[in-house]
């Protein structure tokens, strides 16, 4: 029985840790992508006022390779999920269903990303796939509000030097 004991205290070590460090894991991806709220258009600046929060518009397309990418990727990565969740008001169309609002905003392909104040005056547009770090960067720029104290041109800029 001392062996049986043993065997089944060394199973438990052994098993323990890769057990929890497949929760952690699946975990963070859930949690990334789980906590994202998308609220419908209709309701989005109505609800942007209230949490007074701008709005991230997304156009995409089911089948769409790059919007896959933005959606499995982008939107699951630790530091996206948490600026989107905790700066923005967002709100998705498919851009083949609503091409009346996608005409509105000058949408000719997806996956396109508005981000507008709450009271809808556009911020900026970001077209196609950026690059990961400029889409956080952009993210960070319209979510905490600096596009009200200088251009976007100006935001890397002043961040690269520590001027913000």
């Amino acid at each position: 029985t001392q062996f049986v004991n043993q065997y089944a205290v060394m199973r438990f070590k052994v098993i323990l840790p890769i057990f929890f460090l497949i929760i952690s894991f699946s975990t963070d991806a859930y949690c990334a992508e789980g906590n994202l709220q998308w609220v419908e258009y209709s309701k989005a600046f109505q609800v942007a006022k209230e949490k007074d929060k701008p709005v991230l518009l997304y156009f995409y397309r089911d089948g769409c390779p790059y919007c896959k990418i933005l959606s499995e990727q982008y939107f699951t990565d630790r530091d996206i999920g948490r600026m989107m969740k905790e700066g923005f008001v967002l709100t998705k169309l498919d851009g083949t269903m609503n091409k009346d609002i996608a005409l509105e905003f000058g949408v000719s392909g997806v996956p396109t990303v508005w981000l507008l104040s709450k009271t809808g005056e556009r911020i900026l547009k970001i077209p196609g796939l950026a690059d990961m770090t400029e889409f956080k960067d952009l993210l960070d720029y319209a979510g905490k509000g600096w596009y009200k104290k200088m251009d976007v041109r100006t935001y890397p800029k002043r961040k690269v030097k520590n001027e913000l």
